[in-house]
């Protein structure tokens, strides 16, 4: 990937067909977290075409902190299978809790929007100026190289 320019704005759209595709494809038994920010927004965009289930998400301040370590503790109390979906930047900051998926016992789905961190920063008027933008926004580190040898796709 490259920076930030007006030309890569349009990457919020394959992200909501993408967890479109996600939500159309889980059913009750699941449970889905949403990481915060554009993870929850994307879903909450396409809440028509999830079916009766479950959907947890993490909030605070800014909210990236432990979804991952949340997710995890949610999947411990139901019966039920875990979808998260989680930004790069949210995965790279409570990357260390994937250590702990081995104590769940049930099947977890994790899928990474990797969007060079922070995808709703895009949609902000902040984008405007690239070069402002790209020097104190875009985040180039989210390429999830080292994890290619985990079961994965790219969808673009």
């Amino acid at each position: 990937n490259k920076p930030f320019t007006k030309e890569t704005n349009g990457v919020w759209n394959k992200e909501k067909d993408v967890v479109a595709t996600i939500c159309k494809n889980i059913n009750d038994k699941n449970i889905l977290f949403a990481s915060n920010s554009s993870s929850i927004r994307l879903v909450n965009s396409v809440s028509d075409q999830l079916g009766c289930i479950e959907v947890y998400s993490n909030r605070g301040a800014s909210g990236i902190d432990g979804i991952i370590s949340t997710a995890i503790g949610c999947a411990h109390e139901t019966d039920k299978d875990l979808v998260l979906i989680i930004g790069d930047l949210s995965f790279m900051y409570d990357l260390t809790a994937l250590a702990f998926l081995k104590s769940v016992l049930k099947p977890v789905k994790v899928f990474v929007l990797n969007n060079d961190g922070g995808g709703l920063f895009k949609q902000l008027n902040i984008s405007k100026d690239e070069d402002f933008f790209n020097t104190y926004f875009y985040y180039d580190n989210c390429r999830l190289q080292h994890y290619r040898s985990a079961k994965h796709a790219y969808v673009r």
